[in-house]
């Protein structure tokens, strides 16, 4: 393991920042306007901030999603902000390829937007999560359970991930690696003895002790990474992100930033 410089201070800890497509940088304030930054820097565009969805799963996207009362619209980032479409219901997923949108609560339309990637189907949706995971599919992720969809073959395969839970993912640019940050609870034979005698009288609740950072290739679903342990941060963060060539996974504690090479063979 090599250690790369110590990891960026909390001056960022109020804002949020995207890559953009082009060496771009989108930097969200709060609930006010965003900005979008050239890359040297020199120039900005405002962007009205409420109701926006990033395309958060693949990094330097050119496009962003914004939702309002009576549906949705996804522009593509630059000065003018031109409109790329246009729909009701609501957004769920954007991305250069396509966006994902919930018709009646219940079904998922997919449009394509570079090629005809576009589909209808189905779906239980309740606490799932639905990503564009490259080369016309879908991730979809529920709890307990993962799996990818090839919308052309309208066929899904289930993926391995690690226990816990966790909200934010890490891609490679073209969807071939996925990382997972989870949290979980592992307690000790006596603690877990010592717990269940307390909640005879109070519950006891269970809090987070446990980080578990892996690193799965999409196209077969084994896992390429992984190290677990103690947590690296406060549970919740996210402390670990993958590279967009999807060769190097950065895992950060309170004190450094790790830089790891991801092995190309599955573990």
């Amino acid at each position: 393991m090599r250690h790369h410089g110590q990891p960026p201070s909390s001056i960022l800890s109020r804002n949020l920042l995207y890559a953009a497509s082009d060496r771009r940088v989108v930097i969200a304030t709060g609930r006010r306007d965003g900005s979008l930054y050239s890359a040297d820097l020199r120039e900005n565009w405002p962007i009205p901030q409420p109701g926006l969805i990033f395309s958060n799963t693949h990094p330097r996207s050119g496009v962003i999603g914004k939702w309002h009362a009576d549906g949705w619209t996804v522009y593509r980032l630059g000065p003018e902000m031109p409109v790329v479409a246009r729909g009701s219901g609501d957004l769920v997923s954007v991305s250069d390829r396509m966006i994902v949108a919930l018709a009646n609560n219940r079904t998922l339309d997919v449009t394509g937007i570079q090629a005809d990637e576009g589909s209808h189907f189905s779906l239980p949706l309740h606490n799932t999560l639905v990503e564009d995971a490259g080369h016309g599919r879908l991730y979809i992720g529920q709890p307990e359970k993962a799996r990818f969809m090839d919308l052309g073959r309208k066929k899904a395969y289930a993926i391995k991930v690690p226990s816990g839970w966790g909200f934010r993912h890490g891609w490679s640019t073209d969807g071939a690696c996925m990382l997972f940050d989870t949290y979980a609870s592992r307690n000790s034979l006596a603690d877990r003895i010592f717990d269940s005698l307390g909640s005879v009288i109070v519950p006891v609740p269970e809090e987070s002790n446990w980080e578990s950072v892996a690193v799965v290739d999409t196209r077969s679903g084994r896992w390429l990474f992984h190290v677990e342990g103690p947590l690296l941060g406060p549970a919740g963060q996210y402390h670990a992100d993958l590279s967009p060539s999807g060769k190097l996974v950065a895992v950060a504690t309170r004190e450094e930033l790790a830089i790891y090479a991801v092995p190309d063979s599955p573990i």
